[in-house]
């Protein structure tokens, strides 16, 4: 049996990796949190807002197109 010295590099390699994809992570979130804030709080510039602005454009513009022809 070995001892717990015997032992250290692994743990402390281990708690090493943990630390860096925690922090990548973290990172992570906290670019996505930040670019969130940025652009998508406003609720006139959301990105639901800008989708259904376009679905109603384009309903629109299709309802007057098909129209003009039958009148």
């Amino acid at each position: 049996l070995r001892t717990a010295k015997s032992y250290l590099y692994i743990l402390t390699s281990v708690i090493y990796y943990v630390q860096v994809i925690t922090i990548k992570i973290l990172l992570l979130l906290t670019y996505f949190l930040n670019k969130h804030k940025q652009y998508l709080i406003n609720r006139l510039y959301s990105l639901i807002s800008k989708m259904l602005n376009l679905l109603t454009y384009s309903k629109a513009i299709g309802l007057n197109t098909s129209n003009i022809g039958q009148t």
